[in-house]
């Protein structure tokens, strides 16, 4: 394991956590360590790109309930692994609970690395906890409200990173056509309002607050408009 984790052999270090200590977390909080020390960089090398992808990859499995890199979950691990890994990527302190100088961590280090992969694999574990909250039980819909997807818009908001808050907006239309969801209307008005006082780089920011709009009535449009057509905006 130890030559492993010199040399960078992550899928390595996973095929023995996972199969033979069935350990999930591990090669996560290890992998998040490795990409914390290039996720802002603009400019970022081959080696650093095919170790973040390496990431995503394996945190999608794991939500999806997938193995990595392909493959089923064994059935005693298929209802725990995703919930253990969301917890994981949603902490507030990180490994242990440890205090750092900044809340949410490891989905801060996802959401500068690759903001629409994070809001994908998020979609999914969404709908599938929706799915077993609603079948299970409907007093447990007030947890709907600690989501990833709503840490995701307040933690956007923090970043002011156009990636983090358009693709916020894109799943958060997408999670409105799903039963039982409620809307977090103040944090989604945050995520438009921050993204508009932006001077944005991208067309898909538009058409994320467009489509947003649309999708949750209970925005004040009005004041949308007005900000988009003042040239101090």
């Amino acid at each position: 394991m130890s030559t492993c984790k010199q040399n960078g052999l992550y899928d390595g270090i996973i095929y023995v956590m996972n199969k033979a200590l069935n350990d999930y977390l591990s090669p996560l909080e290890e992998m998040l360590t490795d990409v914390s020390s290039f996720a802002s960089h603009e400019v970022m090398s081959d080696s650093e790109v095919e170790r973040g992808n390496r990431l995503l990859l394996y945190l999608h499995c794991c939500l999806a309930g997938h193995a990595y890199p392909y493959g089923t979950l064994p059935p005693d691990q298929l209802c725990t692994v995703p919930t253990h890994v969301y917890r994981c990527i949603t902490s507030l302190k990180g490994k242990d609970g440890l205090s750092s100088g900044v809340s949410y961590p490891y989905l801060r280090i996802l959401l500068l690395f690759d903001a629409q992969q994070v809001c994908i694999s998020c979609d999914r574990f969404d709908n599938y906890f929706y799915t077993k909250l609603i079948l299970s039980s409907p007093m447990l819909f007030e947890r709907a409200l600690m989501l990833p997807s709503f840490k995701i818009g307040r933690l956007a908001v923090e970043l002011r990173n156009e990636s983090a808050l358009t693709h916020f907006l894109l799943l958060i239309t997408q999670l409105v056509d799903a039963a039982g969801v409620v809307t977090p209307v103040e944090i989604v008005e945050n995520v438009v309002v921050t993204l508009m006082r932006m001077k944005l780089q991208n067309s898909s920011a538009e058409f994320a607050v467009v489509g947003t709009l649309r999708a949750v009535p209970q925005i004040d449009r009005g004041a949308v408009l007005r900000m988009a057509s003042s040239p101090m905006r």
